[in-house]
C-alpha cells in the first residue's frame, strides 16, 4: 500500500520553510509524512518580510526547541518564489533518486513544481483508487494520485 502526506507552513504543525503545501506520494504514510516535512522545510528563501519565531516560544514542549519556524510569509516576487520552489524541488529529486519518494507536488503562492518519474500503475491500483474516491483531497493531492494511477480516478 502507498502513503500520501502534505506539509507546509500553513498547517497545524510547525515548518521551517515557506511552502504553502508539499504533497508527497511514497511507499507508506510514515515515509510520505517525513519526506513532505523535509521537502517543505527546503522550500525557502532569504526575505526580510518572512516572520519566523522560535518553536519553543509558540509551544514550550516543542521538539524543535530554539529552531526558528515560519509564522507568516508576505507576497513574494516571482524570482523569490522560483528560488524557493527550486530549492524544494532539488530536495525532492534527491529523495526520489534515493527511492524514498515516488512523487511530490510543491506549492507556493500560486506556483507549483512537480517532481517524479513517469507514471506507472501500482500493483494495488484498485485498492488505492477505491480509497482515493472516498477521501477529501486537495487538487494537488488528486493530481499526484491521478498520475500515480494513470488517470483512473
Amino acid at each position: 500500500m502507498r502513503g500520501i502526506a502534505t506539509s507546509g507552513w500553513r498547517g497545524r504543525s510547525f515548518s521551517r520553510g515557506i511552502a504553502d503545501s508539499v504533497t508527497v506520494l511514497a511507499e507508506n504514510a510514515a515515509m510520505a509524512d517525513a519526506a513532505a516535512t523535509m521537502i517543505a522545510n527546503a522550500v525557502n528563501v532569504d526575505n526580510h518580510g518572512i516572520k519566523r519565531v522560535r518553536a519553543c516560544d509558540i509551544q514550550a514542549e516543542s521538539d524543535l526547541g530554539l529552531l526558528l519556524v515560519t509564522r507568516d510569509v508576505p507576497a513574494l516576487d516571482r524570482k523569490a518564489i522560483d528560488f524557493a520552489l527550486d530549492a524544494g524541488a532539488h530536495a525532492a529529486r534527491h529523495y526520489l533518486h534515493q527511492g524514498l519518494i515516488e512523487r511530490a507536488a510543491l506549492r507556493l503562492q500560486g506556483q507549483v513544481r512537480l517532481v517524479g518519474n513517469d507514471c506507472v500503475t501500482p500493483p494495488q491500483a484498485n485498492v488505492i483508487q477505491s480509497a482515493a474516491k472516498n477521501l477529501l483531497l486537495s487538487s494537488v493531492e488528486k493530481q499526484i494520485l491521478r498520475c500515480a494511477l494513470n488517470d483512473k480516478i
